[in-house]
């Protein structure tokens, strides 16, 4: 009896048998990572201008999405700025992890290193050059209509703040290079009602900078002219109802420095894909001088800054911020914040000039 193969089925036959003959030739990829242990993280300042100088210490993860991530705190470390041929400033325990100096010593072309012992070890930077203060002419805003498509192939509108700068940038060798960082208070209206008739207006604090990271190489700007420059963008929510006083800070940093965040910007850009470089290990520019273990990440920088305040009016994106206690609905928002805004975190009755 003679058997017959389908047409059909030769194909897959041939295919299974050569499946089979090459499987010993393919490489498996082995996608583990390795597990890095905690490292310590230590970011510091010193500033022309009157600021006094600041440094920052915690432990963390060998990558840190920002320098202001949420982190552990360490104490007892001393910690001390020197500026190159002139006084060495000791710095001070102010809270947690965060150490300040008692008077300011930054000035334009002078030298400064970093110095702390922590642990049994220490720690050095590099010496940081004071670089020239570049003046930030002025700062808009404007509100963007962002649509996209839900899984449920609904059309979803949402609204962007943006946050743009305007400077005039000098002719430099090398340079000048800018980050930006942005501070916001709001305002905050308690409901009024019968048992709440004096109803408080509270101004709060909100972190709007953790994640945001803006910087500049001068030389890419044409003519010298930096002209709508977007340096924060923030979805409108009711936190804009009756106003948002925003503080656009232009620092002027090193080459260094601003090699430094380009490396951290790189990690926040990165797609994911297998075929990708493996994450890098931020080293910044300070070192471990009794160790050759890679248990440090940070920088240390010399800043020259300059700011401005606007005041992003509520009633211009009102309608499409929300109301958090005064809207028209019923029952009335039973916040305790609504009666109490003193009870919301950072929360003052001063209110700022701007107001």
């Amino acid at each position: 009896m003679k058997l017959a193969f389908p047409s059909t089925l030769l194909p897959v036959c041939l295919g299974l048998c050569l499946l089979l003959s090459t499987n010993s030739c393919i490489d498996v990829i082995d996608l583990n990572t390795v597990e890095v242990g905690e490292v310590l993280v230590i970011e510091g300042a010193v500033y022309a201008g009157g600021s006094l100088p600041s440094v920052t210490i915690r432990r963390s993860g060998a990558f840190v999405a920002g320098p202001d991530g949420v982190q552990q705190p360490v104490s007892g470390a001393k910690v001390s700025i020197t500026e190159v041929g002139g006084q060495t400033l000791e710095l001070e325990e102010v809270d947690a992890g965060i150490y300040q100096g008692s008077t300011p010593i930054g000035t334009t072309g002078k030298e400064y290193t970093l110095q702390v012992e922590v642990d049994g070890n220490t720690y050095v930077s590099l010496t940081e050059t004071m670089p020239e203060r570049v003046a930030l002419d002025e700062v808009s805003w404007e509100v963007r209509e962002l649509t996209a498509e839900s899984e449920s192939g609904n059309i979803v509108t949402n609204y962007q703040f943006v946050l743009l700068a305007d400077a005039t940038l000098p002719d430099l060798e090398e340079g000048p290079y800018l980050r930006y960082r942005t501070e916001s208070i709001y305002e905050y209206r308690e409901r009024s009602s019968a048992s709440n008739i004096s109803a408080s207006y509270c101004y709060i604090r909100d972190e709007v900078d953790l994640n945001n990271l803006a910087i500049i190489d001068g030389k890419n700007i044409n003519q010298g002219q930096l002209i709508n420059q977007p340096i924060l963008s923030k979805l409108v929510d009711s936190k804009f109802t009756w106003g948002v006083c925003f503080t656009a800070i232009q620092q002027s940093i090193s080459a260094n420095a601003f090699n430094y965040w380009t490396s951290i910007q790189n990690e926040f850009e990165r797609t994911g894909d297998i075929f990708e470089s493996p994450p890098a290990k931020i080293k910044g520019n300070i070192f471990n001088t009794v160790s050759t273990k890679n248990d440090v990440i940070g920088l240390f920088s010399a800043i020259a800054s300059d700011s401005v305040k606007i005041h992003a009016i509520g009633l211009e994106v009102r309608e499409i911020a929300g109301r958090t206690c005064q809207c028209q609905c019923w029952p009335p928002p039973q916040n305790e914040s609504c009666s109490n805004c003193l009870s919301l975190s950072k929360s003052s009755l001063n209110k700022p000039e701007c107001f």
